[in-house]
């Protein structure tokens, strides 16, 4: 039987892809350090700052 290449990704993880594979290229995602609440940061190529989204 053969797997699905994200399968057995931590489901965190398998968010970030899916959602780097939706936005511009260019964009940068990110997920923050263990040991906090869980964020994704998101930097577009022409931004100055960065997007933080607590998930």
């Amino acid at each position: 039987m053969s797997r699905a290449p994200d399968e057995g990704m931590p489901p965190l993880q398998r968010f970030v892809e899916d959602l780097k594979d939706r936005l511009p290229d260019g964009t940068d995602v990110r997920l923050n350090e263990p040991g906090g609440p869980p964020s994704v940061w998101v930097h577009g190529a022409k931004d100055a700052g960065w997007i933080v989204v607590p998930v």
